[in-house]
């Protein structure tokens, strides 16, 4: 009766084995997340929570949980091209262009950007 009882459990309810090759993906993810966000985007790991510079005052930095809130921007994982280039401008703007010396500067800087791949390698 007990092999039966097994038999019919292993039926009914599916195994570690089952579930492997999704539970390898999502571990995957998880490291290409933590990747991304250590190594492109400076962010740091806290104890249950992500901590990354604020864009716009490298000085301070932002919550992973206030950083839609904040910059705008999805979190780095969801990113688009677009969001990239927003997130470049909000930099620029901040750190690199002085706002008394003129749009045309402001232009200058992101022709640059754009000619270099804005930043990326």
């Amino acid at each position: 009766m007990s092999a039966a009882n097994d038999l019919l459990q292993l039926q009914q309810h599916p195994t570690y084995y089952d579930h492997l090759p999704k539970v390898e993906a999502a571990i995957a993810e998880q490291d290409r997340v933590a990747k991304l966000r250590r190594e492109d985007f400076k962010w740091e790991p806290d104890e249950d929570q992500w901590i990354a510079p604020d864009p716009l005052d490298p000085t301070k930095q932002i919550l992973e949980e206030d950083w839609e809130n904040t910059t705008g921007l999805p979190l780095p994982e969801d990113m688009g091209p677009l969001d990239h280039v927003k997130l470049d401008c909000m930099k620029l703007f901040a750190q690199e262009v002085n706002p008394y010396d003129g749009i045309a500067a402001v232009v200058d800087k992101l022709h640059q950007m754009a000619k270099t791949g804005w930043g990326r390698p």
